[in-house]
């Protein structure tokens, strides 16, 4: 028995989980594809979307199918939307309401196109049967290890296997060259596997195979969904302001002369650079509108302007008590104003005319269609129009119009003072005084300032006086200090009010803190006491680094009798060696060789116990090393390969460089020396020539002179 009508939301959770475990057949499947499938859009329709859908039908009427992929859309909701502009356009008084649609079903009917519909809520107080028709197809169609679903799986699980046997069986005959008498169905199309497309077949006898010759490039088809896309606008902005960024350092870099010069050009105001067309938008107001609509707005302008008796104040118009033409619509609209022709309408009421004309067979005339803006597939874009003039924007522009001219005549004459510039001479010569002075300050401060070496935190300074002052603190002998620690005590003291002097006057970046007494409030509180430094000259200073390198110097030549020393006591501890007899350390020298030798017997076993420890360790050690470097090696050694090569052919073509310039001298030589020969050669030619062109007139002279005397004889005779 099959139901009808309206789906309800329980068949509606039952068909989801049915689609996901079963498929989708009949009615679920049009359920599925008319609502339940998520990329169906279900929000309203925009005007895009209408004016697509309109030419859409004006291009495929009646084909459904084919225009919902388009419009993006379901086939029923393109067709319901399509009726339903058309009743709009329709309308005899214009104002359609959706309410009133004839097609709407009344109490008794079935809507025929019930998947397209939402679900019908479930109730409140659902029925204790339906709940559990509803969690028992939930609790089945989730099983997916019971026994039904464990046979389907095993059967496809066989249904592979056997398959994979009959390739497996039919790729071993094959072979072995027996052929098993299958035979492939034979397609219409192309069997991509067997035969070449589109091939075509060289013709018979000689033929140029030069184009074959050539190399020819595969095409790469994208792979990616960047590749796919391609690049997009602001990545491609990004890389090239990053290669015209890498291109000026390059050339600021090598040539800074014609790199200035460049970038001045590119970026001054004389550039010439291309300006887009400026599109203003339609006058909705012309001038005589906007004077007008000033003066209502400015009742009291004149008044304050004039200037005159009270008398004449009196006799200025006031047009706040002159009523406005039209004052009803001088309003702010709450919104810009639309449009004065829907084009949506225009060519719904176009095509309405088109769907109730006459076929061309029955004659008469044409339904007579109004010019609308759909006249391609994709909307056309609309023009840009300015808002009213009583805007907010406006009418406050206006205000700001009014405020400025209000304003009162500037009465105050004063002229702001100029100050005077100081000389290039004088500024740098302060600089200069700037600058010594600060060397001079940097110069007395102490050496780790100068050095710009880090200084610790304030709070490790109590840390630093324990760990410097415990040994004189906690010294409660009785025995008197020597000069030598007192000495030390001095140095240690001086040495914490630096610390603490630098720590309270400069931070560790060098700057004067700006918070200077707090902290020395605070070092206070930790502290106790607050270190007074004393200010030295630089000429004390100088005098007390000179008796601390003079000392330094002395202490060097002492350190030569410690060198000494230390190289006597090297040569003593390579000479101890650990006795198992003595059960101790003991000279080499004072020792028998029996001992030695047992000594020595004792130390080699216990280096071949540690090898035998380390022994795995150093395995596992050699084989990761091994499985880490293997491939570098090998790369390497292709590498080594290569370049040996390429040294050879190196070695080769300088030797080849070397013949060649050799060959190239030589034949410079002999150009020269076959250059001068010719040249003789020629001039030779040319005194020969003149030689012969000399004697070749005289000869025609004489030819001439010839015949002419044998003309005058014969005309004797």
């Amino acid at each position: 028995m099959m139901k009808g009508g309206a789906w309800k939301n329980t068949e509606d959770e039952i068909l989801k989980t049915g689609v996901m475990k079963y498929g989708k057949n009949e009615q679920n499947k049009a359920r599925w594809n008319e609502w339940l499938d998520p990329s169906i859009v279900k929000t309203e329709w925009t005007r895009e979307e209408d004016e697509k859908l309109l030419q859409w039908t004006k291009l495929m009427p009646s084909q459904w199918r084919t225009i919902a992929p388009n419009v993006g859309r379901t086939a029923s909701q393109c067709l319901e939307r399509y009726e339903r502009l058309l009743d709009a356009a329709c309308a005899k008084d214009g104002n359609f309401e959706a309410g009133d649609d004839p097609r709407k079903l009344h109490a008794g009917e079935f809507d025929p196109n019930a998947e397209s519909r939402p679900a019908r809520p479930d109730p409140v107080d659902m029925d204790q049967d339906k709940i559990e028709m509803l969690s028992e197809a939930r609790a089945r169609l989730a099983n997916t290890r019971g026994k039904k679903a464990m046979r389907k799986a095993r059967e496809k699980q066989l249904d592979e296997a056997r398959r994979l046997a009959v390739l497996q069986k039919r790729r071993e005959l094959k072979g072995a060259g027996i052929s098993d008498g299958h035979k492939k169905r034979k397609r219409n199309g192309i069997d991509y596997n067997a035969e070449i497309p589109f091939e075509k077949q060289p013709p018979l006898g000689f033929y140029d195979v030069a184009d074959e010759r050539q190399i020819v490039e595969q095409l790469k088809f994208p792979t990616t969904v960047e590749e796919l896309e391609g690049e997009k606008r602001c990545d491609k902005e990004a890389r090239l302001r990053r290669q015209e960024a890498a291109r000026n350092f390059i050339l600021q870099r090598h040539n800074a002369p014609s790199a200035t010069p460049q970038a001045n050009k590119c970026n001054g105001p004389e550039a010439d650079t291309k300006r887009a067309k400026l599109n203003l938008p339609t006058l909705q107001i012309s001038e005589h509108e906007l004077e007008h609509i000033a003066k209502f707005r400015l009742p009291s302008l004149s008044k304050e302007l004039a200037e005159g008796s009270g008398a004449t104040c009196d006799l200025l118009i006031d047009y706040v008590q002159t009523p406005c033409q039209g004052a009803t619509s001088i309003r702010t609209p709450q919104r810009t104003p639309a449009s004065k022709h829907d084009a949506i309408m225009i060519e719904a009421e176009n095509q309405a005319k088109l769907k109730v004309s006459q076929t061309p067979l029955l004659g008469g005339e044409n339904p007579e269609l109004q010019h609308s803006d759909c006249m391609g597939v994709t909307p056309k874009k609309r023009e840009i129009q300015a808002s009213n003039i009583l805007t907010p924007s406006v009418t406050s522009l206006l205000d700001l119009q009014v405020s400025i001219i209000l304003q009162p005549i500037p009465q105050d004459n004063d002229e702001p003072e100029e100050k005077m510039e100081e000389d290039i001479s004088d500024r740098i010569a302060s600089e200069k005084a700037e600058d010594e002075a600060k060397m001079q300050d940097l110069h007395k401060r102490s050496e780790v300032l100068q050095r710009e070496l880090p200084r610790p935190s304030p709070a490790s300074l109590q840390l630093l006086k324990n760990s410097l002052l415990k040994t004189t603190v906690g010294n409660c002998s009785f025995v008197p200090p020597t000069l030598i620690e007192q000495a030390d005590v001095m140095i240690k003291k001086e040495l914490l009010s630096l610390l603490e002097h630098d720590i309270l006057n400069y931070s560790n970046n060098g700057k004067v803190q700006k918070e200077k007494e707090d902290a020395t409030r605070t070092a206070k509180e930790n502290s106790g006491f607050l270190p007074l430094t004393d200010q030295f000259e630089l000429d004390e200073l100088k005098e007390a680094d000179y008796y601390l390198m003079k000392e330094c110097m002395e202490m060097s030549r002492e350190s030569e009798l410690f060198d000494k020393f230390v190289e006597e006591h090297k040569t003593r501890l390579n000479e101890m060696m650990y006795f198992t007899t003595r059960k101790g350390y003991n000279l080499s020298s004072v020792v028998g060789n029996l001992e030695k030798v047992t000594a020595l017997q004792a130390e080699y076993e216990n280096v071949r116990r540690w090898m035998d420890t380390n022994d795995k360790k150093v395995e596992k050690f050699e084989k990761r090393i091994n499985l880490l470097t293997n491939g570098y090696l090998q790369r390497s050694r292709n590498l080594w390969s290569q370049i040996e090569a390429t040294f050879k052919l190196l070695n080769n073509a300088e030797t080849e460089l070397k013949c060649f310039r050799a060959l190239s001298n030589q034949e410079q030589l002999a150009a020269l020396h076959r250059v001068s020969t010719l040249c003789g050669e020629v001039e030779k030619q040319k005194e020969l020539e003149q030689t012969l062109q000399k004697r070749y007139g005289y000869v025609l002279s004489a030819q001439v002179r010839i015949q002419e005397e044998y003309a005058a004889k014969q005309l004797a005779l």
